[in-house]
């Protein structure tokens, strides 16, 4: 968005038919609402431009071609970008098919031989609306009341859209798998307040370890996930050693009544494989008990018995 008019509104246009697309761009400016509209004819010029840009709001011809029977090519644009509210264009005749794209994601239709500057302005109004309103109530049920990361629903939502995306672009990525040792301990010792502390602080440690574009997620109870994608094998070791650090760093400060110590398990993902988010999930879990088996235990470690902070 232009630096200088922040307010303005950017909008992608999908449209082949050359005369509806200036009708529906001269329209828009007419109307005074600060649009910026940039057009395109084709679902893979509107893929590629999703790709590279940020829009506000796409608005789409129901039936492009050559992706014209059905859905399809609404389906295509919002796998590309299932944030952006949509809005589509579509005749009397296709009524059905619009509403079809509404379930399908769409925020709403409008009839092509119906635009005018209000009906148009009023449209964006409500799709932009109604999809801050879906995103708002989609944060409340996606994310984790007690550590503000994503919860289970939250994390397969986004981390199973990230793979699909990793697949077409042929990116590896890893699934780490961390389980906060001996909290049954800290619950009975301590008292649940503590407990909890404890699962806030492990959240804290994740968010400082890995990048803000990662998935991070308390899937529940004392265990929690991360997908980060373009990571190979090779930064496995990276990763637990990260980890180690800030464990460390929470460990050395001098209230602490007890260590807090992490597993970790890690799956890779392989683009060009079959593996599901619950395979990955499967051998993280695998991963990560093993390792419990095969150290010393540290869930009962108190300051002064050594640190064991994460495996």
């Amino acid at each position: 968005m232009n630096d200088s008019q922040p307010s303005r509104l950017r909008i992608l246009l999908v449209e082949d038919n050359p005369g509806d697309a200036r009708l529906v761009r001269e329209t828009l400016l007419a109307a005074g609402g600060g649009y910026e509209v940039e057009w395109v004819d084709c679902v893979s010029a509107a893929r590629e431009r999703l790709a590279q840009q940020t829009y506000d709001l796409v608005i789409v011809d129901l039936l492009l071609p050559p992706e014209s029977r059905g859905i399809v090519s609404f389906r295509r644009i919002h796998e590309q970008a299932p944030l952006i509210p949509k809005l589509v264009l579509t005749s009397l005749n296709d009524e059905g098919l619009a509403v079809e794209a509404v379930q399908a994601g769409a925020q709403d239709y409008l009839f092509k031989g119906f635009i005018d500057g209000p009906s148009l302005v009023r449209a964006v109004k409500y799709a932009l609306e109604r999809h801050k309103l879906v995103t708002e109530l989609r944060a409340l049920s996606l994310t984790d009341e007690l550590t503000g990361l994503n919860n289970r629903r939250g994390f397969f939502f986004l981390a199973q859209q990230e793979l699909k995306v990793a697949r077409r672009t042929g990116r590896g990525g890893l699934l780490v798998f961390v389980d906060l040792d001996g909290m049954k301990r800290i619950n009975d010792a301590n008292g649940h307040q503590e407990g909890d502390r404890a699962l806030v602080e492990t959240s804290r440690i994740l968010r400082e370890t890995f990048r803000e574009s990662d998935i991070i997620a308390r899937l529940g109870g004392d265990e929690f996930t991360v997908l980060t994608v373009s990571a190979d094998e090779d930064d496995a070791d990276a990763i637990k050693a990260r980890i180690a650090q800030a464990v460390a760093r929470h460990n050395g400060r001098p209230d602490r009544s007890y260590l807090l110590t992490l597993s970790c398990g890690i799956a890779r993902f392989d683009p060009a494989g079959s593996d599901t988010l619950e395979d990955l999930l499967a051998r993280a879990d695998a991963a990560l008990y093993a390792e419990k088996r095969n150290r010393p235990e540290a869930a009962d470690a108190t300051p002064g018995d050594g640190e064991l902070p994460v495996t």
